[in-house]
């Protein structure tokens, strides 16, 4: 058998076959890192000058027009592109973890395309969504 056969026969053995896929302890584990990587996300830069100033807060954080008007007062621009990445980057992590689950290597290219489109597509339509998981982890965390 020669090295390239040897590779090929291992890459089959290894990331072909579904029986890794399928083992209900290996699910777990991905939900479970998925999990603490989404709350890792959520978690970071949590201490911006919107919530220390309270312009956003648990009794606006709903009215779209509320926050579309603090995220074009912030000059730098700085505030829309931290909920854009942070939604990008759950997008990722929940599309990539449910797709690698179903399909395997196809699964996480694809999960990484369209978790990427969808998590930016609803953090430009609706960044309410994003800033109440900030305004709950923060609330738990009594930042």
């Amino acid at each position: 058998m020669t090295l390239m056969e040897k590779i090929s026969f291992n890459f089959r053995k290894y990331f072909v076959n579904k029986s890794w896929r399928m083992n209900k302890y290996f699910r777990l584990m991905m939900v479970l890192m998925s999990f603490i990587i989404i709350s890792l996300i959520i978690v970071t830069k949590l201490d911006r000058a919107v919530y220390r100033k309270n312009e956003i807060n648990f009794d606006n954080f709903y009215q779209v027009y509320e926050v579309k008007k603090v995220q074009n007062e912030d000059r730098t621009g700085l505030e829309e592109t931290t909920i854009n990445l942070k939604a990008m980057f759950i997008g990722i992590i929940v599309f990539v973890c449910y797709f690698g689950l179903k399909k395997g290597a196809f699964g996480v290219t694809l999960g990484t395309f369209l978790g990427a489109i969808l998590g930016v597509w609803l953090a430009l339509l609706f960044p309410s969504f994003f800033y109440f998981f900030e305004l709950v982890w923060k609330w738990m965390l009594r930042l």
